[in-house]
């Protein structure tokens, strides 16, 4: 299990085998695709991977929401995203891209 914070001060907890996830490591790929709608679609399902369940989604959602007037911007949720990720990277496998 790997835990962190995010920069919006989430606390996670992630399952080590997902960084071996071929679904999670396509949706890195994608998620930086010069096509906007593959670009959403692969982030979309990056999140979803990386919080596991809707009720994890809803959780974060909950935390994030109230400070943003009721949203979650999108820089927010990709600077947790990207701390979720690094999380990953420094636990004992490196994701390689």
């Amino acid at each position: 299990m790997v835990k962190g914070k995010t920069p919006s001060g989430f606390k996670f907890a992630l399952d080590e085998a997902i960084k071996t996830d071929w679904l999670l490591l396509k949706s890195i790929e994608n998620s930086e695709s010069n096509d906007l709608n593959l670009r959403l679609k692969a982030t979309i399902r990056l999140v979803s991977l990386l919080f596991g369940s809707d009720e994890k989604e809803e959780e974060y959602y909950q935390f994030v929401a109230p400070k943003y007037n009721g949203h979650v911007p999108f820089e927010v949720l990709r600077a947790d995203v990207t701390a979720m990720l690094t999380a990953l990277n420094d636990s004992e496998n490196v994701i390689k891209k």
